[in-house]
């Protein structure tokens, strides 16, 4: 009970806060070809990471794209190696009581500009959502899920396997 109230003021506090005003007539054409510096926010948890996460950083990176990748620290024994990226590492002390970016994560991420921001959860996780929102960038994307079309400017649909949904992903940024 106690939970799910908390988690109706996060999602209201995120929206009034993170939540940008979408262009209804923004042009998606060469969107991908023309961005420069992107933004990845990885999964929560290493169930949800794939060999499709890794090509699709294998490709970005391949399109000679400045990479930015924000993780937690579990996750980081199970990056590429091999790229070139900048990373934050996200800590529970990053998140406040409610589960929305504290004040200095904010100021972090702010630092940086983004012509793309990617957030790679396919189930609703507020916090991500929120962090794909703080910087201004162009083109944000995501999956479908609860409230997304406050959050993202692109979506991509869920399937029932979240490597599935990736590989979709990966395929959609192919065409632009």
């Amino acid at each position: 009970m106690i939970s799910k109230v908390k988690n109706k003021i996060a999602s209201f506090i995120a929206i009034r806060k993170f939540a940008r005003k979408q262009v209804t007539e923004k042009s998606f054409d060469k969107f991908f070809s023309n961005s420069k510096e992107v933004l990845i926010i990885l999964p929560n948890n290493t169930n949800k990471l794939s060999l499709e996460i890794v090509e699709l950083i294998r490709f970005i990176v391949i399109h000679k794209k400045k990479l930015f990748v924000i993780h937690k620290n579990i996750l980081k024994n199970y990056l590429p190696m091999d790229y070139e990226y900048a990373s934050l590492t996200i800590r529970d002390t990053d998140k406040t009581k409610l589960g929305l970016p504290t004040t200095e994560l904010t100021k972090k991420v702010k630092k940086y500009t983004f012509d793309l921001v990617i957030d790679l959860n396919t189930e609703t996780d507020i916090f991500a959502s929120a962090i794909s929102n703080i910087p201004l960038a162009n083109f944000r994307i995501g999956f479908v899920k609860s409230k997304s079309d406050l959050f993202y400017n692109y979506q991509i649909p869920c399937e029932i396997n979240h490597e599935k949904s990736h590989r979709n992903l990966l395929n959609s940024l192919r065409m632009f």
